[in-house]
């Protein structure tokens, strides 16, 4: 998938700037697979989505912070999620 990425940046002649990038993920749990894209990438910025899931499966996003907007605001961004049955992470994500 990042081979994938990059291969596509190098076909529409753009430069990989990792500081134009933000990486994004949905949730803090198993996110082996999204710390090492993020790290062959070489991307600093991070955000890690909260969430709070109830009985009935229904998930709810908390806001953001201030902060975390700041450290978005103007970049490219990557969102990664680990399982895409539904998508409906990813949906509240975006």
């Amino acid at each position: 998938m990042v081979n994938n990425f990059r291969r596509y940046l190098d076909e529409i002649n753009e430069k990989f700037n990792p500081d134009d990038y933000a990486f994004i993920r949905p949730d803090k749990g198993r996110n082996i697979g999204a710390m090492r894209i993020q790290e062959f990438l070489n991307i600093k910025n991070k955000i890690n989505f909260e969430k709070d899931r109830d009985l009935h499966g229904h998930t709810t996003f908390k806001e953001l912070t201030t902060e975390q907007i700041d450290n978005i605001r103007g970049k490219n961004l990557l969102l990664y999620d680990d399982e895409g049955a539904t998508f409906g992470t990813m949906a509240g994500v975006i």
